[in-house]
C-alpha cells in the first residue's frame, strides 16, 4: 500500500510503497478514506524539538476517518462495513487518569507526575497513523460514526473534540465575554464550540498574516477579529467592554509572549485556558494571577466524552466542520499538503487515498 513514512527525527516526509497492515487479537483493519494534518504532524514534518518521544520509523496521522474492512480476533465480523473515526488514545485503563475519566492522560502504569506526552498517546506517534491507505487499530479506537455524517467532516473531528473539551473544561456561560487566540484549526474549532452558547462577545485573535483564517472565524461564529500585532489587545479588549474585561480567554497559540496580553485581558477572576503546545519556557506575570484570582487551566487532547460530543455536533449541523477544510490532497502529494497545511492560508488540509470519494 501507498503511505507516508517519517523515518527519523528531522525535517521532511516520504511517500513509500509499505506492506499492508494485518489486523492482530483485538484490532481492526480499516481503509481510510480521509485524514487530517494537525500541528503536531507539522511540527514532526518539520523536525522541530520536543518530539522525541515519537517512535521512528512512523505513518505519522491520528485524525483519521474511514471503514471497516476487517477485524481481528475477538472483535465482532458485524463491524465490517462500519464507518468509523479513529480515537488515537491507547489507555491502559488501569491508572488513575483512566479510573479518573481522564484516558488521554493516561500514564501508562508510569510516574503520574511526570506531565510529559500522554503514554495512551499511540496511534500515528508510536505505532502506525493514518497517513496511508490501510491502518490497524484496537477496536475501542474505532468509534462508529453518526449517520449521515460524512468523511469530509469527520477527518478532523479529533481536533475538532480538542477544542469541545477544552471548552468543557472552562465555565463559559450565556453572556460571557470570551476571546480565542490563534485562528489556527484548534482556535478555529473553540471558536465554533463556543458559537452556539449565547456569549455577548466571541472574539478571534491572531496576526495580520492570518487574515483569510481571521475571515473564516467570523463566519464560523467569531463576533470580532483583531490583529494582535496591530493593537494591544488588552486596550482592544478594554475599548469593546468598557474597561470590563473578559471572562474567558482561550490561548491556542502555544506561544508564551501570548500569556501575558491574555491575562491582562481578564476580568478578577476570569479563566485562561491554555489549549496550545509551546516549545519554550513563560514568564507569568505572577502578581496579576494572584490580585485578580485568575484562573489557569491546562487542556490536553480528548477524552471519549469529548469525541462523542463533537461527532454529535457535526452530525447535527450546530458545528459546520465540513467548512474549516480547504483542501483534499492525494496521499502521492503529501509534501505539497504539508506546505498548504503550514500556510497561513490554508484551513484543515486532507489527504485522501482516494480524493473523489472524500
Amino acid at each position: 500500500m501507498l503511505a507516508v513514512v517519517k523515518r527519523g527525527p528531522g525535517p521532511g516526509i516520504g511517500v513509500e510503497e509499505v506492506p499492508d497492515p494485518e489486523p492482530g487479537p483485538g484490532e481492526v483493519l480499516v481503509r481510510v478514506r480521509a485524514a487530517a494534518i494537525c500541528g503536531s504532524d507539522l511540527h514532526m514534518w518539520a523536525g522541530h524539538s520536543g518530539y522525541e518521544w515519537v517512535q521512528y520509523p512512523l505513518i505519522p496521522g491520528h485524525e483519521v476517518t474511514g471503514v471497516i474492512v476487517a477485524t481481528g480476533a475477538g472483535v465482532p465480523r458485524e463491524r465490517v462495513g462500519e464507518r468509523i473515526v479513529v480515537n488515537p488514545y491507547v489507555p491502559c485503563g488501569r491508572c488513575s487518569a483512566c479510573l479518573s475519566g481522564s484516558p488521554q492522560l493516561c500514564d501508562g502504569g508510569g510516574s503520574a507526575m511526570e506531565k510529559v506526552p500522554a503514554r495512551s498517546l499511540q496511534i500515528g506517534f508510536r505505532r502506525p497513523g493514518g497517513f496511508a491507505e490501510l491502518v490497524t487499530v484496537p477496536a475501542t479506537s474505532a468509534v462508529p460514526l453518526p449517520e449521515g455524517l460524512g468523511f469530509r467532516e469527520a477527518a478532523p473531528l479529533e481536533a475538532f473534540a480538542v477544542a469541545v473539551h477544552a471548552v468543557e473544561l472552562c465555565s463559559v456561560r450565556p453572556g460571557d465575554r470570551v476571546a480565542v487566540l490563534g485562528p489556527g484549526p484548534i482556535g478555529l474549532g473553540v471558536v465554533l464550540a463556543l458559537a452556539g452558547m449565547g456569549l455577548e462577545l466571541l472574539i478571534l485573535a491572531g496576526l495580520s498574516s492570518d487574515a483569510a483564517r481571521l475571515a473564516r472565524g467570523r463566519d464560523l461564529g467569531a463576533t470580532h477579529t483583531a490583529f494582535v500585532d496591530e493593537v494591544d489587545l488588552a486596550q482592544y479588549v478594554a475599548a469593546l467592554t468598557g474597561g470590563a474585561g473578559l471572562d474567558a480567554v482561550f490561548d491556542a497559540t502555544g506561544n508564551p509572549a501570548a500569556v501575558g496580553p491574555a491575562i491582562r485581558s481578564l476580568r478578577r477572576g476570569g479563566e485562561l485556558v491554555l489549549v496550545g503546545i509551546s516549545g519554550r519556557p513563560a514568564e507569568l506575570p505572577l502578581n496579576q494571577i494572584v490580585r485578580g484570582e485568575i484562573v489557569l487551566r491546562g487542556s490536553y487532547g480528548i477524552t471519549p466524552r469529548s469525541l462523542q460530543r463533537a461527532a454529535a455536533m457535526v452530525a447535527s449541523g450546530r458545528a459546520p466542520l465540513g467548512r474549516l477544510v480547504t483542501h483534499v490532497l492525494p496521499l502521492s502529494e503529501a509534501a505539497s499538503a504539508f506546505e498548504l497545511a503550514h500556510s497561513a492560508q490554508a484551513g484543515k488540509v486532507l489527504l485522501a487515498p482516494v480524493p473523489e470519494e472524500v
